[in-house]
């Protein structure tokens, strides 16, 4: 994700190519949070705009509930414990009660 990020970053003119460090994404949620809001004056508006974003890392989590580093920077984000949730802890056992597959061949 690290590197799609800063990809990301590149195309849109925002830091030079080849650059990998300076730029978190959470300054960016913040920038997009706050402009969004100076553009049309609405709280409440903004709010849902960034509980999306929330919804979006949750939906990533219960894909692999196991990835404890976006559990962390969920925490990090200021979005609460994902533990808690109980979609996530259902995503836990699911993953647990799944037989471990096989490597494949080369």
């Amino acid at each position: 994700m690290h590197r799609w990020w800063y990809r990301c970053l590149t195309r849109a003119g925002v830091v030079a190519e080849g650059t990998t460090s300076g730029k978190k994404m959470h300054g960016a949620r913040y920038t997009a949070g706050t402009e969004f809001y100076l553009a049309t004056g609405d709280i409440y508006a903004t709010q849902q705009r960034l509980s999306d974003a929330r919804e979006a890392w949750l939906h990533a989590l219960e894909l692999d509930p196991t990835n404890l580093k976006l559990m962390d920077r969920f925490r990090e984000q200021g979005m609460g414990d994902p533990a808690q949730e109980e979609r996530i802890q259902q995503a836990k056992r699911r993953v647990a009660g799944q037989k471990p597959s096989l490597p494949i061949a080369q």
